[in-house]
């Protein structure tokens, strides 16, 4: 983080969230600092409005939050929320966009990384077109993690042995939230050192089995848009949903911070030359 210490971070709280206010480009450099740094897996969190909901409803995923080492803004709505509640120039840390930059910074910086998840095949392919881009790029682990295999200790113990004999700098995890999140914090003492990072469909994204919005899209903050367009079966009812609690959730903060006097003026300025009603 250039210098900064993850615990001089700055935190926005958004619903039940805290998140933190970094740059994508500040939260690689986290990220590579928790790598290179966790005796135990450290995790990463990319919070959308469905994240901000579930949180509401869920003491398990609050609780995987908690521990969370970092929580990055990946929906757009969160970023505006956190621009509202003072992190002004605060953008999406999305989890598509984190996969490639990683990926990057560890074909550097000598890091090695690993996939988890996705859709079948995806973590293979994510891998291939990774390194292609990147030839130092080492990727150690490549494991699909088939649907339900966490619902047994048969099934979840060989994903576990796997990761841990491998043992990636940098573990990407896109098994959708939030059961990436309730996974890795339920098993993050047995997954080895280094950071695991909650991408949801990143590893798609990577894989190039998924389609992103065009750029112009994603800088005008309409993404959303695009992939309810294209998925809408799936997306339609989340998002009817989600959208409105999510904006009931954080109106007050925001009104609050608006009705906040200005630093070293009084709440009630009534005092003093120049502050009659006509002021």
């Amino acid at each position: 983080m250039g210098g900064c210490e993850l615990a001089m971070r700055r935190r926005i709280r958004v619903g039940d969230a805290d998140i933190d206010a970094l740059t994508l480009n500040d939260s690689v450099v986290a990220i590579c600092e928790l790598a290179r740094g966790s005796t135990t897996r450290a995790f990463v969190v990319t919070p959308n409005i469905h994240h901000i909901l579930e949180l509401r409803g869920s003491e398990p995923f609050r609780d995987a939050y908690r521990d969370a080492a970092l929580v990055l803004p990946d929906g757009f709505p969160v970023a505006l929320a956190m621009r509202a509640l003072g992190a002004r120039n605060q953008s999406r840390v999305a989890g598509a966009d984190l996969v490639p930059a990683l990926c990057r910074a560890a074909a550097t910086e000598g890091l090695t990384v690993g996939f988890l998840g996705g859709q079948p095949g995806a973590a293979a392919r994510a891998a291939a077109r990774s390194t292609a881009e990147h030839p130092t790029l080492q990727v150690v682990l490549v494991e699909e993690a088939a649907m339900g295999f966490d619902s047994t200790p048969q099934t979840r113990e060989p994903v576990l042995v796997h990761v841990v004999r491998k043992d990636p700098d940098i573990l990407f995890v896109g098994l959708g939230a939030p059961k990436q999140e309730l996974f890795v914090a339920a098993n993050r003492h047995h997954l080895g050192t280094g950071v695991a990072v909650c991408v949801g469909a990143g590893i798609d994204f990577a894989a190039g089995v998924a389609r992103r919005s065009p750029g112009f899209l994603q800088k005008v903050g309409l993404e959303w848009a695009w992939r309810l367009v294209n998925e809408p079966r799936r997306l339609a009812k989340r998002y009817a949903k989600a959208a409105p609690v999510f904006v009931w959730l954080v109106t007050p903060s925001i009104l609050r911070r608006i009705r906040r006097p200005a630093p070293g003026r009084s709440a009630a300025s009534g005092s003093g030359r120049g502050s009659g009603a006509g002021s």
